[in-house]
């Protein structure tokens, strides 16, 4: 039978001719399926850096754009130990960021960041508050870890934050007061009411040191002078602080070391005694005479030269011995020491060691940790002092 037409088109067809047509049909193909993969990545991209719910991550921006936002020009850092704020809406206003709606799903959301400036160091600490989340700030955790109770009696010895007159006071043999920071562990003192913390260093500097050298008149001898803020220890403190590295000393907060000194028969347990006068914006300092016995629970230590204070209280594994920043009222070169927790009198120009007191801003970014030995609240990156 004779080829039809159709036939013989197909016959035409070489198979060269058919490889080529497979080819460019897998060409199509796979730009076809390049595209389809492309569709998928931005996609992808889009839900990752839209809207969503990362709030941490929003907190990393905000802190980003306020520090852009203080170095750009017409806007000045806060003053030395000053803080200041700007809210989110400056912040997107100045094109330093996008609004938050840009990053969270939230709409409810609203922001700010507080820089301190810690002796030309700067801190930023972000406060991201919306309906599912907020930001949790160290004090704000501490407190709710370790909050006790007014109803609970002291004779229950029950360790952990107590209110005293405002002041909130870690007391008691056991607290969850650890900290780690600059590769040191230390307890929290006390949160004052300006939410100011205070940390000791759970070890004494091994050299002892005198708390001051000056020769004396009234002794007529090198006894030293007891007056703190012109004393020598005053001056280690400051050549302690120069040794720290900078990115701790950003979380190094400026506090006020109480600097009161007691008459011979002022005794009692009472911190207004120490704190009477203060030097204020130290970064280093000492415990004063109060500190030590405030945090034992035992109801006989009512006066700093009680035995009973070692009872029921953290701080006897802590500052077995060490020098205060309290003196005495009764001449001008003795001040009052630690031995084994019971406050002494000694001449200044003796020898004793020390353990560091340094404070931090209660509104840290809380970053992790119970405040166990195994799990100490953390500050910073906790690179090494």
């Amino acid at each position: 039978m004779p080829e039809t037409k159709a036939e013989e088109n197909m016959s035409e067809i070489k198979p060269e001719e058919k490889k080529m047509n497979k080819k460019y049909l897998f060409i199509i193909g796979g730009i076809f399926g390049v595209i389809i993969l492309i569709i998928i990545v931005v996609a992808i991209f889009r839900s990752c850096t839209g809207p969503g719910t990362n709030y941490e991550k929003t907190e990393r921006t905000m802190l980003k754009a306020a520090e852009k936002y203080f170095a750009s020009e017409g806007q000045d850092l806060p003053a030395v130990n000053e803080s200041k704020e700007v809210s989110s809406l400056e912040l997107s206003g100045g094109g330093f960021m996008k609004d938050l709606s840009e990053y969270l799903v939230d709409v409810s959301c609203t922001g700010k960041v507080t820089a301190y400036n810690h002796n030309d160091h700067m801190l930023y600490v972000p406060h991201l508050d919306c309906t599912d989340y907020k930001t949790q700030h160290l004090a704000d955790k501490i407190k709710e870890d370790n909050l006790v109770d007014s109803d609970v009696e002291k004779t229950d010895y029950v360790s952990g934050l107590y209110d005293m007159e405002g002041t909130l006071v870690f007391r008691g043999k056991n607290p969850n007061n650890y900290v780690s920071f600059g590769g040191i562990t230390w307890r929290i003192i006390d949160i004052n009411t300006s939410g100011i913390i205070r940390l000791i260093r759970t070890e004494s500097e091994k050299k002892a040191i005198s708390w001051d050298t000056k020769f004396n008149s009234q002794a007529k001898k090198a006894y030293g002078i007891n007056d703190y803020k012109n004393s020598y220890i005053v001056e280690k403190m400051n050549d302690d602080y120069k040794d720290f590295k900078d990115d701790n000393k950003v979380h190094l907060a400026p506090y006020s070391v109480c600097i009161g000194k007691r008459g011979a028969t002022e005794l009692a347990v009472d911190y207004k005694i120490d704190c009477a006068s203060v030097l204020e914006n130290q970064y280093i300092g000492v415990i004063n005479s109060s500190d030590f016995a405030r945090a034992s629970l035992d109801e006989n230590c009512v006066k700093i030269t009680n035995g009973a204070c070692t009872n029921y209280n953290y701080l006897s594994d802590v500052a077995v011995e060490t020098w205060t920043s309290t003196a005495l009222k009764r001449n001008t070169y003795e001040v009052i020491y630690l031995n084994g927790g019971i406050a002494a009198a000694m001449n200044a120009r003796k020898t004793s060691t020390y353990n560091w007191v340094i404070a931090i801003e209660g509104n840290e970014k809380y970053i992790s940790g119970n405040g166990t030995k195994e799990t100490p609240y953390l500050i910073g990156t906790d690179s090494k002092k």
